[in-house]
Parts: structure tokens; C-alpha cells; sequence
């Protein structure tokens, strides 16, 4: 995905020259390792025959652990593969993945009792489940008489010497690096990449011959103006390893490179070596009231002047920072370009259910924006002047490039898009990669939703995905375009301790709907969603927050579902919304009610659309039957 698709970001390069090398041998599959020749040493012919003995044999003369580990872990992560549901070696749905697991590897070396299978036995029983782990000590026992170099023995003798973090300033990855030494004195560093844009999973891997402090030297060489390193906890290090190992193996299609995911067996062991007991880093979360404070502090400054009267700019400006605060690197005065890309690429135009008009208005917002976020962010965090002056250069480069691509997203006419709904099928791919790891406390609705999804395929027609978006035929059987009748809230299904200020705001939904004109069934839109959001996130409704609000923020959500919202005849604006409910102005309080009550596409809640939109969807129901 654009610049989120280097491996290290700004400031954490791969360094040009390093002592060591790659971690794994050079094919990610071991040369001819299911064909080992004919029968074994244990009365076949001469073992030179072989293939495989010549790669172990390179990484004994290397004389250092390095190699015999990466080749272990080479195994052993076939093996895991051959176990999931589906490749996660390739990112190419469908592709063929060598068959070998656990059974064959143990067969296989069980057969050739030879110096050279003894010394990967002894890395493989490192990296092996149970219960191979035992199969392969037993056969060990049975080998002690193989003349092996002292070091292979003592794989196993290690400690972690060090745990260091290189971070640069806008925070989208972070390299951790990991000292060992063994009880030979070999010394080795493990360098991850955890990338905070895709979820905080490894991204990448390298290793170096040689103590921590020794590599993170060669990094800072090559470092960017604003990258830090700190050593860090061992225990908060072995936590975040284990999160970014787990992130990426529900991941669907699976972030490769030349050393992930075949340094993961390896990379699991070295976290064992860590302690336990460890906590993962915490996040604030952005308040309504900090939030409201960024951006009256905006909209204060000079950057600000030009957008201070605009009534859209609010909730332009709560989307922006509802994905600052709450996504990646969860900051919103961090703005690196790979953020945003994501802003504009994906989570506006997807999240932000506004009309064209309004979205059409964020690029110059964020053209005054961004400096201004980033120049807070060096005052916050005492970055040096010239680092966030390129920065800001980086940032509106991006905006430049990003800028026409997330026009044409949110102005495109959806009934004449004759694309492919899921691009190249990765959504597809992803949806049964969530099914296959989903556990048994997966959220029922969810999977059913998940189910339906991927029962459409990986190239459905327009009319097969509005059903699956109504629910299935079933459901597009049963709308109607009746309007709404009036319904009373319904504060059975709210919680005890929100229902007072649900009936509150009821109270004052009902009053500022008559004065806007609207009809009795927008009442009852607007009645279900408020008791959508007490059910989904009653906590939303525990924060303070005012009355008019809530009132205007529902009314706001209605009026985007079922456009409502605009000047022409019999549609009302948010400046008209907020004076008739009472407040300044309707702020992103329309975002909050949004991510509370998990809205996603309109026809995803036939429930919350008036008879107009439900006329609208039933001529297109009928246009596909034509």
C-alpha cells in the first residue's frame, strides 16, 4: 500500500552494510529435503548422496549458531504451514505450498543417523511441539557418539543480554532488538520490525553477528534526523514480541519478505528466553473534552482562520481525529505520509458517512491542518524545529499524491461503478482467514456476518452483494416501503444506569424533530438508533456530553442515512440541526453515535432507513431482477 510497503519507515532503514546476513538460507524451502537420496547411512548408499547434507554442512563451517537456527526454523515453519488452514507462506490464494510436517521431518531424520542430520536435530528440537519435541530427543539420546562442533550441543545455553527500541518521531514502527549470547561467548542480534499501521504486527526481520549495542550502531548511522533508541524492559519486550507474532498469523493476505515468516519459530524461541509477567505499552484515549480542545485550538490559530466559519469543519476534523486518535499509531498530532494515505484512501471514505459536498472539503482542510498538527507535536514533545519542518514536507507530499485518488473515492456515483467490488479478492481471502482463527468466544453475529460474506465468493455480482448487504434473500423479500409508524423508545433493551438519560434525551428528540418539520417515522429512526448505542456501547452515553448534543448528533446520522441533510427542498442543514436542538453546532458528535451503535453501510440497516430510501433500494432490487 504506497509508502507503507518499505520495510522499515523513515529513520529505521535496513543498514547497507552489517556483519551477519540473511537469517535464512537462501530458498525458503530447504534444497530437496523430501528426497534425501537413496535409503540412509543406516545401510543405504554413501551419505554424501544427500542434498541436504551440503546446506547443513555450509552452516557448521560458519562456525556460529546462526545458521543451523535459521535452517531449523526454515523446517519448522513448513511444518506449522502444512497445519493451517491455509498457507500463510504466500500471499497468492490458491497457491500450492510444500506438504511437510512433522511426521516427514522426524521420518525423514530418523533415517540418516549422520553427523550432519545430528547437529539439525539438535536446532529442530528447539523450534518442535509436542509431541515431536520428544521424538526428537529420544533420537538424539541414540546419537551421542556423532563428533560435532562444541557450539551445537549448547544451543539451548542462551541468554538475552539486551532489549533495545528505535523509533522514529511520528511513531509507525519501531525495530525491536533483541542481544544474545551463548555459553561459547557467541554473541547475535535479532532485529524485528513491528509495523503500527497493519496492526502492530512483524512486518520484517534480519539478524546481525554481534551484541545489540554493536547493531543499533549501524542503525543510528543510517538513521534520520529524529529517530530514538532506549533499552527497554525484557518482560514489556517479550509482550509486545508475542502481540506482533499473534497479529500477523490473523492476517490475511500474510506480510512476507525474504526473512518472515521462516525467523518465526525462531523468533518464538527467543521470546521464551525472555521473561514472563510483561504489559504492553497503553494508549490515552482521546477524550470529548481533549478532543473538542485540539480542535477549538486549530480552528483558534492562523492555520485555522480559513475554516473557522465553515460548519462542516467540525465534523471533518472529529473523522480526522476519531483515525488519529483511535487507529495506527494512535496520536492525532502524528502525521506520517503512510497516515495519510490511510486517512484518505481508506478510512474516510468508508467511515465517514457525509454527503460528497462535505468530503469533497477535507483536502484543503488538511493542507492547513497537518503543519499545524505536527508543529503541535514538536512543541509538545520538544522535537528539534527542523526535524518536524520535514516532516511537514513529507506529510503534504503525501496529501499532494493522495489527494486526486480520494476525490474520485468520494465523489464516485455507486450505481454506475462498474469496478470490481473486492479489487484483487483480498477481502474475500481476509474474511476466511478470520473464520479460520476464530475461536469459540467469537461474537455470533459477526461470524454469521462473516459467513454470508465469504458464501458470495471472491468475485460476486452487484445484486449478490446487496443482498448479502439486506441480509439474504429473506430479508430483501420483507422491505417494504411503508413508512415508519411512531414508536415509543424502547428502554427494555437500555441498560439501568443510561436509561434516565436515554428517556432524557428521547425527551428532547421528539421536540426538536417537530421543529425541524420532520416526519413521525424520522422519530423512529432516530429512537432505534439511540437504543442501538445504548445497547452496543452504553459507555458512550456515560460520558458527559450535552443533552442538544446527542439530540443533534442522532438527528445528523439520520439525516446522512436517508439525505436528509442538505439545502434543497425538504432536507435541513447541521447549522439548522444544532440551533433547533440548542447547541453551537453539531460537532463529530455524528461520528461518535456512528462508531457506538457499529453502523456500516446504509443497507446494512434497512431498520434505520425512511420509505424514501426503502422505495430507492426496492427499484434497484427490481432493476436487477429486470
Amino acid at each position: 500500500m504506497g509508502a507503507s510497503s518499505a520495510p522499515y519507515p523513515p529513520g529505521m532503514s535496513r543498514p547497507k552494510k552489517r556483519r551477519g546476513g540473511r537469517v535464512t538460507p537462501k530458498q525458503t524451502r530447504p534444497r530437496n529435503w523430501d528426497d534425501p537420496g537413496p535409503s540412509s547411512h543406516r545401510g543405504g548408499p554413501a551419505p554424501d548422496e544427500l542434498p541436504l547434507l551440503a546446506e547443513i554442512r555450509e552452516a557448521l563451517s560458519a562456525g556460529h549458531p546462526l545458521g543451523l537456527l535459521a535452517l531449523g526454523s526454515t523446517f519448522a515453519e513448513l511444518a506449522t504451514d502444512a497445519e493451517r488452514p491455509r498457507s500463510m507462506l504466500s500471499d497468492e490464494p490458491g497457491s500450492e505450498r510444500p506438504q511437510v510436517t512433522w511426521e516427514m521431518i522426524v521420518d525423514m531424520l530418523s533415517a540418516t543417523a549422520l553427523p550432519e542430520t545430528t547437529a539439525l536435530l539438535h536446532a529442530l528440537v528447539l523450534f518442535a511441539p509436542p509431541p515431536w519435541d520428544s521424538h526428537l530427543r529420544v533420537e538424539l539420546e541414540q546419537r551421542r557418539l556423532h563428533q560435532l562442533p562444541g557450539w551445537v550441543r549448547t544451543l539451548d545455553e542462551v541468554e538475552v543480554t539486551q532489549v533495545w527500541e528505535q523509533v522514529d518521531v511520528l511513531g509507525d514502527g519501531e525495530n525491536v532488538l533483541v542481544g544474545l549470547r551463548w555459553s561459547t561467548g557467541d554473541e547475535l542480534t535479532l532485529v524485528l520490525y513491528i509495523d503500527h499501521n497493519i496492526g502492530g504486527l512483524i512486518k520484517d526481520f534480519i539478524s546481525g553477528l554481534g551484541d545489540a549495542e554493536e547493531i543499533l550502531t549501524m542503525f543510528e548511522a543510517e538513521a534520520e534526523a529524529g529517530s530514538s533508541q532506549r533499552r527497554i524492559d525484557p518482560a514489556e519486550a517479550r509482550a509486545r514480541i508475542e502481540s506482533a507474532v499473534q497479529r500477523w498469523s490473523m492476517t490475511w493476505p500474510p506480510v512476507l519478505s525474504d526473512e518472515w515468516p521462516v525467523a518465526r519459530p525462531l523468533v518464538q524461541w527467543v521470546a521464551s528466553k525472555l521473561p514472563e509477567g510483561g504489559v504492553m505499552p497503553t494508549r490515552e484515549e482521546l477524550s470529548d473534552e481533549d478532543r473538542d480542545r485540539l480542535i477549538d485550538s486549530f480552528l483558534g490559530s492562523p492555520d485555522g482562520d480559513a475554516h473557522r466559519d465553515d460548519p462542516d469543519v467540525q465534523t471533518l476534523l472529529g473523522a480526522t481525529l476519531w483515525f488519529g486518535a483511535d487507529h495506527g499509531v494512535c496520536d492525532p498530532l502524528k502525521w506520517s505520509p503512510v497516515r495519510v494515505e490511510l486517512l484518505l484512501t481508506d478510512f474516510i471514505p468508508r467511515k465517514l458517512l457525509v454527503d460528497a459536498e462535505t468530503l469533497a472539503k477535507l483536502p484543503e482542510l488538511l493542507v492547513d491542518f497537518l503543519p499545524w498538527a505536527l508543529r503541535a507535536l514538536g512543541d509538545r514533545d520538544g522535537i528539534d524545529r527542523q526535524v518536524i519542518d520535514e516532516r511537514i514536507d513529507d506529510a503534504l507530499e503525501a496529501l499532494d499524491h493522495w489527494a486526486p485518488q480520494y476525490l474520485m473515492l468520494v465523489d464516485a456515483d455507486p450505481d454506475e461503478w462498474d469496478g470490481d467490488v473486492f479489487g484483487d479478492g483480498s477481502a474475500y481471502e481476509m474474511a476466511r482467514a478470520i473464520l479460520a482463527q476464530a475461536g469459540d468466544d467469537f461474537d455470533p453475529e459477526a461470524r454469521e456476518r462473516l459467513e454470508s460474506f465469504v458464501a458470495l465468493g471472491p468475485d460476486p455480482s452487484e445484486r449478490d452483494y446487496l443482498l448479502y448487504e439486506l441480509g439474504g434473500e429473506e430479508a430483501a423479500a420483507a422491505v417494504h416501503d411503508d413508512p415508519w409508524p411512531l414508536e415509543p423508545v424502547d428502554l427494555a433493551r437500555v441498560p439501568d444506569d443510561v436509561q434516565e438519560k436515554v428517556a432524557e434525551i428521547d425527551e428532547q428528540l421528539v421536540a426538536v424533530c417537530t421543529r425541524l418539520s420532520l416526519e413521525p417515522e424520522h422519530v423512529t429512526i432516530a429512537r432505534r438508533l439511540l437504543v442501538r448505542v445504548a445497547e452496543r456501547d452504553p459507555q458512550a452515553l456515560r460520558r458527559r456530553g450535552a443533552i442538544g448534543g446527542w439530540v443533534a448528533g442522532l438527528i445528523v446520522v439520520v439525516g446522512d442515512m436517508n439525505r436528509l441533510i442538505g439545502q434543497r427542498h425538504g432536507q435541513v442543514t447541521k447549522k439548522a440541526i444544532a440551533e433547533a436542538a440548542g447547541v453551537k453546532s453539531v460537532g463529530d458528535k455524528d461520528i461518535t453515535i456512528g462508531r457506538a451503535a457499529q453502523l456500516m453501510s446504509a443497507y446494512h440497516h434497512v431498520d434505520l432507513l425512511d420509505s424514501r430510501a426503502r422505495q430507492h433500494l426496492l427499484e434497484l432490487l427490481a432493476g436487477y431482477e429486470d
